[in-house]
């Protein structure tokens, strides 16, 4: 769920989205307006379409309110207001987490922060945890070929072998 976001956070913090859009008139670094929604039904391989009712989390996974909680995603987009004339240069870690607070806590889970770190750190540092990461490496040359340098430094080993972000 969350590489798709990692991937675009990249594209328009790097030069191509600025070589694309060109200069503000003030010559301020450009915003970015997001708009992050997660459909509330799934299809299941056997072709039916079913809303979700849980989440993987590659660590430590918060509570959840009740039972049998019904999906919800804001019509405006999760955390709507804090991602607004978001700054492209804003860490794609800091982005994650604001998206993923609102998301789980929309959705019935609280005492979310635990997860949120260790969700995040799988995404951004897939070497850190030994849990499937939610940012994977390309499989194929063609995946590997269309990756953008931002996208690479997004997915390659840290170098100081840290593994907090």
């Amino acid at each position: 769920m969350l590489r798709p976001i990692a991937m675009m956070a990249a594209a328009v913090s790097g030069p191509g989205y600025s070589r694309v859009y060109g200069k503000t008139r003030t010559r301020l670094p450009r915003r970015f307006d997001w708009y992050i929604a997660v459909s509330m039904n799934y299809t299941h391989p056997s072709a039916y379409t079913t809303e979700w009712d849980d989440i993987a989390f590659p660590g430590r996974r918060p509570p959840r309110a009740g039972s049998g909680q019904v999906t919800y995603c804001p019509p405006g987009g999760y955390a709507a207001a804090k991602l607004r004339s978001w700054k492209a240069g804003n860490s794609v870690q800091e982005l994650l987490s604001i998206f993923l607070e609102d998301f789980l806590k929309q959705n019935g889970y609280h005492d979310v922060d635990d997860a949120i770190t260790d969700t995040v750190r799988a995404a951004v540092n897939p070497e850190a945890d030994a849990a499937k990461p939610c940012i994977a490496e390309p499989t194929t040359a063609q995946e590997a070929e269309s990756i953008t340098d931002a996208e690479r430094r997004l997915l390659a080993p840290s170098q100081s072998g840290a593994d907090a972000p």
